[in-house]
């Protein structure tokens, strides 16, 4: 029993670290889009996917760029039309959390 509540406990330990990883990808893509806001409005009424600190990819829709995003551990995906307020994180094909973007 004690190897099982060991295993369990690192597995717990584990799971927080990534949570802390995917806090601070997403944090550091923020600064990104806000750093680079200039260069992504050449793409205005194109999905991006921004994620690793840069642009991944530019699509024509937002389902061909979510699906493309879903290849990352965190990436925001947004259309570019105006200075996005809200941006979709994605965190795997079945998981999405939304991540304020301020100005």
């Amino acid at each position: 029993m004690g190897v099982a509540v060991s295993e369990a406990l690192r597995g717990w330990v584990d799971n927080l670290r990534t949570e802390d990883d995917i806090q601070k990808e997403v944090k550091q893509n923020v600064k990104y889009v806000k750093a680079h806001w200039s260069d992504l409005k050449r793409h205005k009424g194109e999905a991006v996917v921004i994620s690793g600190r840069k642009l991944q990819g530019a699509f024509g829709s937002y389902e061909e760029a979510r699906r493309f995003s879903s290849r990352f551990k965190a990436a925001l995906t947004f259309v570019v039309d105006k200075k996005p307020q809200i941006g979709e994180l994605e965190l795997g094909p079945d998981a999405q959390v939304q991540q304020e973007i301020q100005s």
